[in-house]
Parts: structure tokens; C-alpha cells; sequence
């Protein structure tokens, strides 16, 4: 393993690209930034942070279980996932304050910053520059990355981890090693994939370093993380619920074979076609290149085991493997790096001159291409615009006094934001034998274009306030339009 160096035109040109993708993720993204939360995978997640953020400083840290605490939502302290990001939250509110914009800010911003990290972790891997930027790019230009990127802190842990590691190991000066234990500590206090991916990279530090001081401060950091995630579910949700909580994640009513179908369907919707075909030979090329084998291999390995173990979590959502843009990362940057040296060894009859007009008019357009092929004001509409239309009506409704519950249907799962927004529990209601316990003139939350079997499709005429393809409901009217219960 070599570090790369650049020359002052390599630079001129990776840096412009870095900054064309920067701008372009920035610019796409900003239209969402100020839309209520709804019914989206970003208003379910920024809608648990909010309630995070809110009981901290309305109950304090101890009462609040260190920020764990999502009531109204549910009574039990949210503790299945490593708590860095639930601290990182708290910090920014205490400099700048709670709020919507403060929340999308910390997740928008990690994506953004995931850009240049992924840069730079694959020139630590020793490729060359351009190719890099490619396999930057490649991963940017996916409907994968583009609508869940921003959301959480994504990939940016483990890159800082992996990049770190692999410099301190070339050179373990003081403050690379600093660098390094910093990085796996965050990477393992935020989230599991971390806790799965340590050892690994700390394997490969062991076998080109044995044991030095780099391999101790990396088991040093493991161990403090560890104890972190120990202390908060402790105090939190506790290791009987954090028990059952996983045994939901792997039982299953389904056979592999629909398994695979359905992740064959979320991947193909959410990649690319020249993205799916172009996986395979590049994962090939990530495992067998020296310099990222041992990556590739970890990170694949990191993939299949949270797809296949808590499979219940990847039948569900369709960004439960979204790390594996992550793991084919080296092997696209693989890939580029002998497509562009078939390239220059091909076009050796065109003078110097000429080329040097034309490798960076190229490679700076390569991008423009890409994205607009991503077509990102559709995605924007699907999964941000008609998404936010169930969060505009939320705030605009005003519920009968007395309502004590946020009632819904399933087609509205996990409706944190709702919870957030009017300060109640939420309730799904699975059957029309359910609409029983719901007093009459309390409003319902449905869904108009995914009405379950037992609600009348005419019910779409009768509601008491609707946008987009949600409404508000009566439970009194609801009921007249309900099978299975007497009238």
C-alpha cells in the first residue's frame, strides 16, 4: 500500500469534479430541506430525532434517559441503535437550537461531507485520482444515494473509520494513530455496522503491524464504544427489550427464494440499470485487486450478514442494505482505473496537446451526464413532495378536544413526525373491529391511495380534510364505510 501523489493539473481537475458533485448534491437537495416532515422514511427518522431532542430539555437528561426517551410516541426509551447520533443531535440543539431545519442540517450536511471522505478514503486505498472520482461519482449518480444519503449519518462513520485506519497503518505517526482511535470510536458508537466492521479492519492492522500502538489504541477505542452502547441500552430500553426487539428482526413468514425477489426489486428500483449490470464485475475486480481485497471482502461480508441475520429489517425497508454502495465503492474505483488506462493506451496517435483539452473536457462533463440521467426533481417529487403532503395536513388539522390518541391506519406506518407534531401516542387501527375502541368524533389518519380491504374506496368523498393522497377522517364516519361491522 502507496500513497498517491498528484500532480498540480491531476489536482485542478479532481478537485473541480469534486466540487461540480458537491454543488450538484447541494442544489438538488435543498428543495427538501424546508418541507414538513410526512410519511417518508425522513419523517419517520428526523421525526424520532425531534422527539429525542424534545424530551431532553423538557425532562431533562436523567428522566429523559440520556435523549433515548421518545414519548409521547412510546413509553420505552428508543435504545436498538448505537447512540451517537442521538448525542450528536443534542449537541447541535444546544448550540443553535431545536427545530426542524436543525435537525434536516445535521443529516444533509454528513451526506455532503460524505462526498470529499469518500474521496479521500479511496485515494488512502492507493488508487489513483480520477478513477476515484469516478467511483465517487457512480455512487452519487444512484436514486440509492440520492434520497437516502441524507438521511442519518449514511456511510460517513465507517469512511472515516476505514480511511483512518488504513493511513495511521501506512504511517502510524501520533496524530494519524489519534485519528484513527477517534474514528473507530464514533464509527462503533454509531451504529452496528461499525461494531461489525471493527474487527475486521483491525485484523488487517494486526497483520501488518502485529501488535504495536496502533493495534492497542484501535482495541482501546473498540472497548470504550463497547461500553458506551453497554451503559445506554442499560439505562435505556433494557437488554430484555433490546432481546425482543431482535427476535422481530429475524422471524420471518416468508421463503428466501421471495426474498431475494424483493431485494432483487428494491435494488433494481433504486439502481440504475448500467449501475446493476456494472456490480458484478465490479465487486470482482474490489476482490481480487490487492489493494482493496481485504475491503471488499470485509464490507460484502458486512452487507450480507445485516441482510440475512435481522432479514426481517431488509423485508421491510428497502434501504436496509444501503451500505452495499459501499462495499462495491474500491471495485468501481478498480474498474475505473482500468478503463481509463485502456483509454490512454488507445489513444496514443492523438498529440499531447490535444489530449490534455480532452481528458479533462471529458471527465468534467462525465458527471454533468450522469446526473442529469438521475433525474432528481422526479425523485424529489416521489419521495420527499408527496410524502411531505401527509405532514402539511397534520400541522394544518385541528383535533376534537379531548383527543388523547393520534390514530391511524397501517398503509401510515411508524407515524413518529405525527406523534411529534401533536404531542399524542400513536395508534394503528389493523381491522374494522379495531375502529370499536375509537370514541366517534375522533379524527383518523389514512392513507387514500393504499386503503386496506376492509374500508370502502368512497370513503375518498366524505373526508373532513385531505391533501394530496392523505386524509382525515371522523372514526363515526369511518365506521359507515368499514365492512365487517354491524350498521
Amino acid at each position: 500500500m502507496v500513497e498517491m501523489t498528484e500532480t498540480s493539473n491531476e489536482k485542478l481537475i479532481t478537485r473541480t469534479a469534486l466540487l461540480v458533485m458537491v454543488l450538484f448534491q447541494l442544489f438538488s437537495w435543498i428543495p427538501a430541506f424546508g418541507l414538513p416532515l410526512g410519511d417518508s422514511h425522513e419523517g419517520r427518522v428526523l421525526g424520532q430525532f425531534s422527539l429525542h431532542m424534545k424530551n431532553f430539555w423538557s425532562m431533562g437528561a436523567v428522566s429523559s434517559s440520556f435523549g433515548a426517551s421518545w414519548e409521547p410516541f412510546s413509553d420505552i426509551p428508543y435504545t436498538h441503535h448505537p447512540p451517537a447520533l442521538t448525542f450528536l443531535h443534542i449537541v447541535v440543539s444546544t448550540l443553535i437550537g431545536e427545530g426542524l431545519k436543525q435537525i434536516k442540517l445535521i443529516s444533509y450536511a454528513a451526506g455532503i461531507v460524505t462526498i470529499p471522505a469518500l474521496y479521500w478514503m479511496g485515494r488512502k486505498l492507493g488508487i489513483h485520482a480520477k478513477p476515484v472520482i469516478i467511483s465517487v461519482l457512480l455512487l452519487l449518480a444512484t436514486p440509492w444515494w440520492w434520497v437516502y444519503g441524507r438521511l442519518g449519518l449514511g456511510l460517513l462513520p465507517n469512511i472515516l473509520m476505514i480511511g483512518t485506519i488504513w493511513s495511521a497503518t501506512l504511517s502510524p505517526t501520533r496524530r494519524r494513530l489519534l485519528f484513527a482511535s477517534l474514528a473507530t470510536f464514533f464509527a462503533i458508537a454509531a451504529s452496528w455496522h461499525g461494531v461489525f466492521l471493527m474487527p475486521f479492519l483491525w485484523f488487517y492492522v494486526w497483520r501488518k503491524r502485529k501488535f504495536d500502538r496502533l493495534t492497542l489504541s484501535l482495541i482501546g477505542a473498540a472497548v470504550m464504544g463497547g461500553l458506551v452502547i453497554l451503559i445506554w441500552v442499560s439505562q435505556g430500553g433494557g437488554f430484555t427489550e433490546f432481546g425482543e426487539h431482535f427476535g422481530e428482526r429475524v422471524e420471518r413468514d416468508w421463503t428466501w427464494g421471495e426474498f431475494v425477489r424483493r431485494q432483487w426489486n428494491f435494488g433494481t428500483t433504486l439502481l440504475p440499470l448500467w449501475y446493476t449490470i456494472l456490480a458484478l464485475p465490479a465487486l470482482l475486480l474490489g476482490a481480487i485487486d490487492l489493494r482493496t481485497r481485504y475491503l471488499t471482502v470485509s464490507l460484502t461480508l458486512m452487507v450480507l450478514a445485516f441482510a440475512i441475520v435481522p432479514s426481517n429489517g431488509a423485508w421491510i425497508h428497502d434501504y436496509w442494505n444501503f451500505s452495499i454502495l459501499l462495499a462495491l465503492f474500491p471495485g468501481f474505483a478498480v474498474l475505473g482505473e482500468w478503463v481509463t488506462s485502456l483509454i490512454k493506451e488507445n489513444v496514443n496517435l492523438i498529440t499531447q496537446k490535444t489530449k490534455k483539452l480532452i481528458s479533462p473536457t471529458i471527465f468534467l462533463l462525465l458527471p454533468l451526464a450522469l446526473l442529469i440521467n438521475l433525474q432528481p426533481q422526479h425523485l424529489h417529487d416521489d419521495y420527499f413532495v408527496k410524502r411531505s403532503e401527509a405532514g402539511r395536513l397534520v400541522s394544518e388539522a385541528e383535533l376534537p378536544d379531548g383527543q388523547r390518541v393520534a390514530w391511524h391506519l397501517p398503509q401510515v406506518p411508524w407515524p413518529t413526525w405525527v406523534s411529534h407534531k401533536w404531542d399524542l401516542p400513536t395508534s394503528s387501527l389493523l381491522n374494522a373491529q379495531d375502529l370499536g375502541i375509537v370514541p366517534p368524533g375522533e379524527m383518523i389518519l389514512l392513507r387514500v391511495d393504499r386503503l386496506p380491504d376492509w374500508i370502502d374506496s368512497e370513503i375518498e368523498s366524505v373526508l373532513e380534510r385531505r391533501r394530496g393522497d392523505y386524509g382525515l377522517v371522523k372514526a363515526s364516519v369511518m365506521k359507515n364505510y368499514a365492512t365487517g361491522i354491524q350498521k
